[in-house]
């Protein structure tokens, strides 16, 4: 079916409409499950993670980034919206 994309779930929890809390997620996540929680694509997190964006972690010898789930939310609070920011998407001239 193209253009089917189904609803990802973690530990018994749907990603829908409902509100997650960081108790309904793994405490160490994975890319995809950080890019399905902030609603990102996976080469995004992952170019995040590679620039210190997003705290991550590699075990060594390891290619795949670990995230801890409390330290992605913490990351978001410490970086919230501005009244006055825009958006250079929004922007037009």
């Amino acid at each position: 079916m193209v253009g089917y994309y189904p609803q990802p779930t973690y530990a018994n929890v749907e990603f829908s409409e409902h509100h997650v809390t960081a108790d309904d997620l793994p405490p160490i996540l994975d890319a995809a499950q950080v890019a399905d929680l902030l609603g990102m694509n996976v080469q995004m997190v992952r170019k995040y993670a590679r620039e210190g964006r997003l705290p991550a972690y590699k075990l060594p010898g390891g290619r795949t980034f670990k995230f801890f789930r409390d330290e992605i939310f913490e990351a978001l609070r410490a970086n919230p919206v501005a009244a006055d920011d825009t958006d250079e998407a929004e922007v037009t001239s």
